[in-house]
């Protein structure tokens, strides 16, 4: 009856109101090299019951993976290995692309912000990894959800799936 009646103008159209995108896709960075996305996979890597914690970095142009290692925890000394590796082997990146985790950025709600009574003004605290960045003039950009760094997590995905397997195949334990 409703689209008899829209039909001989006696009835109006409802406009249906979309749903608004909660977030926009990030572009890939246009050349190798200019962001790379860092995260790290807690998980029985080597199937012994034991949990490793792979630190994996990818540049985010070519979703090429750029390093993996296992550490026995996640934190600031592992990441920085990782860094440090990729950035001798391919040179420093513009960007560094991770999670929200404490090694990485400190949470503004968490921290004692200390007062310099020279400024007059709080001081904003950074972790180590945010120092050492900043003084190669790399910039580290937080991801706000886990799907904002969704090239890295399907690599972790990825590996879980099939290196396991590879690694049992080739008798490495």
């Amino acid at each position: 009856i409703r689209k008899m009646l829209r039909n001989l103008g006696l009835a109006g159209h409802r406009k249906v109101k979309k749903p608004r995108r909660h977030r926009q896709r990030r572009e890939r960075r246009p050349r190798f090299g200019e962001l790379i996305q860092q995260d790290t996979s807690p998980h029985d890597w080597l199937g012994t019951g034991r949990i490793y914690h792979m630190v994996a970095a990818i540049d985010d142009a070519t979703s090429r993976l750029l390093h993996a290692e296992l550490f026995d925890a996640d934190g600031t000394l592992a990441n920085m290995a990782v860094m440090k590796t990729v950035f001798l082997k391919y040179g420093l990146p513009m960007a560094v692309y991770t999670d929200k985790a404490s090694w990485f950025h400190v949470n503004p709600r968490k921290q004692r912000l200390p007062f310099d009574p020279e400024v007059e003004v709080k001081v904003r605290a950074i972790t180590q990894i945010g120092r050492a960045l900043k003084r190669l003039g790399v910039d580290l950009i937080p991801a706000h959800s886990p799907q904002a760094k969704g090239r890295i997590e399907r690599l972790n995905a990825t590996l879980q799936d099939r290196m396991i397997a590879e690694l049992k195949l080739a008798g490495i334990r």
